[in-house]
């Protein structure tokens, strides 16, 4: 059996206690990372066609014996992922098998394969499918993070161990996934980063680092790539004879917040958001576009001063604006429960916050 464990150094460099397992290996990969949420840990381990692994410690309500049979197509190999977490590495939790792929990431696995294997007529599109090979997590203002990669199989290699490997993006206010992971493609695992052209090097398989890093103002993704298929070693070609790029690590990045935003057109939107506690001096705004706001008293009225028209309105691109109106000062309402009604027009609203006075 294998098995994840921790060792501890005061420096890093030598004084390694003992090995201790902390929680069973189900397959050929897990990632663990800081849980800054909860003050802990947070690890995801695959689960590759191995249920004796599992026992009563994890719930299978999302898997049966053939990990497809009533959301997918049978597989050979079914790869998933569960959650284990905790504040002691040796006291974890154990959590549902919740990251799968789904029956809309079935469906898109042909089209996955041909982008990336463009003119090649070997694949078997009655046996393409997808699963999820690797899910490496991460917090972000208060919300759980994964950065799945998805395994669109080609279906020419027995064991299903061909085909092109992208990465994705899907997030959870439940750090066990419990509750289950809202996917950036609605029912399918949408990818977030283009691979390269044909013969780069990653235009075939791109892989996660174990957590996504903000540096700058930019969340900043390293990723390892390569330009051949995922296949048993005893086999592993390029598709495309002598390859032109060997693997490398590249850098991706993304401005803040920028994992998804309220969007609209050349018609103005009105966004209207929950009843909220102002805390604070200023309304601060991630957005693009054109931007104004009146702000609701907690009966929903408009508060006297603070109506759209009176609202000096953003136009540009900033990270951290500061909505102001001409007769009002938000710092008289502190304290109270308001709503905000914001009035977008061909742009893209990232988030909102409240945010303490100014540096004089």
């Amino acid at each position: 059996m294998t098995f994840i464990g921790v060792t501890f150094s005061p420096d890093g460099v030598g004084g390694w206690t003992p090995l201790m397992p902390i929680a069973p290996q189900g397959s050929d990969y897990s990632v663990m990372s800081v849980d800054d949420i909860n003050d802990g840990y947070l690890g995801f381990t695959k689960w590759g066609g191995c249920l004796w692994w599992l026992g009563n410690s994890f719930d299978i309500k999302f898997v049966t014996p053939s990990m497809r049979q009533g959301i997918k197509m049978p597989s050979a190999s079914g790869r998933s992922w569960a959650a284990f977490y905790g504040s002691n590495p040796d006291e974890l939790e154990r959590g549902p098998i919740s990251i799968h792929g789904w029956a809309g990431d079935d469906r898109r696995s042909p089209d996955e394969v041909a982008r990336d294997f463009p003119g090649l007529d070997f694949m078997a599109d009655h046996l393409m499918h997808s699963e999820i090979y690797e899910a490496a997590p991460f917090c972000y203002e208060g919300i759980y993070f994964i950065v799945p990669t998805v395994f669109s199989i080609s279906g020419r290699s027995p064991t299903n161990e061909d085909g092109a490997i992208s990465l994705s993006l899907a997030f959870s206010r439940d750090r066990s996934g419990a509750s289950g992971w809202t996917m950036n493609g609605g029912d399918h695992f949408e990818p977030v980063l283009d691979h390269g052209r044909w013969g780069e090097w990653d235009s075939i398989r791109t892989y996660s680092a174990s957590s996504l890093v903000v540096v700058n103002d930019q969340i900043v993704l390293y990723y390892a790539g390569y330009p051949d298929c995922h296949s048993p070693k005893d086999k592993r070609a390029s598709p495309m004879g002598p390859l032109v790029h060997r693997s490398a690590v590249g850098r991706a990045t993304m401005r803040l917040d920028g994992m998804a935003s309220l969007h609209a057109g050349v018609k103005s939107a009105i966004i209207l958001t929950k009843r909220l506690r102002f805390e604070g001096k200023r309304l601060v705004v991630n957005a693009q576009g054109e931007l104004a706001a009146e702000i609701l008293d907690d009966q929903g009225r408009v508060v006297p001063n603070f109506d759209r028209t009176n609202c000096i309105p953003f136009r540009g691109d900033a990270l951290r604006h500061s909505l102001t109106w001409k007769d009002g000062d938000l710092a008289g309402l502190a304290g109270k429960v308001i709503q905000i009604r914001f009035y977008l027009k061909d742009g893209d609203l990232y988030s909102y916050g409240f945010a303490p006075p100014l540096n004089k």
